[in-house]
């Protein structure tokens, strides 16, 4: 089963790392185009299972972080910058 592979695992882990430091940088008011990168983030994630046909629910690495992901999917539907979110917050 493709979604048990450690490859495709390792290539979700190192793209939910990215998305988790984007999160890390909007909390910290030092992520630039925010939205912009989010949405570029997703896409490349949507763009992999689209590749492989794979269901993300399936593979570990998406499933641990999952949360993280919906953030990145608010925030690159949102029209909020970080400096918004900085302010907000």
């Amino acid at each position: 089963m493709i979604a048990q592979s450690p490859v495709l695992n390792q290539a979700v882990a190192e793209l939910s790392g990215e998305a988790f430091a984007l999160l890390r940088d909007v909390h910290a008011g030092a992520a630039r185009d925010a939205r912009a990168t989010a949405a570029r983030q997703l896409q490349q994630l949507r763009e992999l299972a689209r590749c492989t046909g794979v269901d993300l629910n399936d593979v570990p690495a998406y499933r641990q972080s999952t949360t993280n992901w919906r953030a990145i999917a608010r925030l690159a539907s949102s029209g909020v910058t970080a400096q918004q979110t900085t302010q907000a917050g």
